[in-house]
């Protein structure tokens, strides 16, 4: 399977147990535009127009057929509701990428249409009793499907297409920042992340830089957003791939509080050297180099 076209791998369907398990999914629907919207605030407009891989669709395009293609889902799950195992329509896809529309209407169009609609379809999920979701339709692509099996391709092809947008993103611009925090004890602040699909796992707060924003302001603003903390910058420690750079930072105010807005963070603590040696991380290369701020600050108070 193409590790760029499927960065998240193709779709499987999965059984659906339990209340909580479609709550869930349900609960990322929100979420989709304003991921959407950071990742375009994030590309040139020049950028917008270069595809994410060689024949591959534009970030532009991306963003008004996932506009197209959930209006078609939403009015297919109504018709599942409705109509007896319907014949869910479909559309050629790659020339309606083709069309004028995808280049004279503006990109926030296409982003505001999505967080309207799927606004107005989260009414309806959550209006729904838990059989309505056994009742099916047709598909070309995937044959008969629940409305459980359909919720879970309408998230999927969400994530899949941000997916191509992020690697768009990484690829042409991405650089950020990381924030090494420690309290009185000397141990290290650190969040656990990751998106709704994935595993969970640690780093120190840390994020992309958005359009204009210095390495600076950038770790600043991340603190911030993932734990509540106020931080004043010390010394940049390291510039990691020469595009994440690392300060020391000293929490002068705030209240531990998770408000980040691309609600990835779902925990907030303090980590010692030990702890940090057992964790899942979310970038394994950072281990060592953790290990040694915290050993580094700790001879340190011992020489004073």
């Amino acid at each position: 399977m193409d590790d760029i076209r499927f960065p998240i791998g193709p779709f499987q369907a999965a059984p659906i147990a339990t209340h909580e398990e479609r709550a869930a999914l349900i609960k990322e629907i929100p979420n989709i535009a304003k991921a959407l919207r950071k990742l375009v605030r994030s590309l040139g407009s020049e950028q917008l127009d270069i595809p994410y891989r060689e024949d591959g669709w534009s970030a532009r395009q991306i963003v008004h057929h996932l506009a197209d293609n959930d209006m078609n889902a939403y009015l297919r799950f109504k018709r599942a509701l409705t109509e007896e195992e319907p014949l869910g329509a479909t559309y050629r896809e790659d020339l309606w990428a083709e069309l004028h529309d995808y280049r004279e209407v503006p990109i926030e169009d296409a982003l505001d249409l999505l967080e309207l609609l799927h606004r107005r379809f989260m009414t309806l999920l959550q209006g729904l009793k838990p059989e309505q979701f056994s009742r099916k339709l047709r598909t070309l692509a995937l044959g008969s499907i629940t409305l459980d099996t359909a919720l879970q391709r309408f998230v999927w092809h969400n994530r899949h297409h941000a997916a191509q947008i992020e690697s768009l993103w990484f690829r042409l611009s991405w650089s950020g920042s990381a924030a090494i925090c420690f309290n009185a004890s000397g141990e290290l602040l650190m969040v656990m992340q990751g998106k709704p699909h994935e595993e969970k796992r640690w780093s120190v707060p840390s994020g992309g830089r958005e359009t204009n924003e210095s390495y600076e302001d950038c770790c600043i603003r991340e603190v911030f957003e993932e734990t509540g903390y106020r931080i004043q910058l010390g010394a940049q420690l390291l510039l990691k791939h020469d595009r994440i750079a690392y300060f020391r930072g000293e929490i002068v105010g705030g209240d531990r509080c998770i408000q980040d807005p691309d609600g990835l963070i779902y925990d907030i603590a303090w980590k010692s050297a030990d702890e940090i040696r057992e964790l899942a991380l979310s970038f394994e290369e950072d281990r060592e180099l953790l290990i040694r701020f915290i050993e580094e600050r700790s001879d340190a108070g011992n020489e004073t």
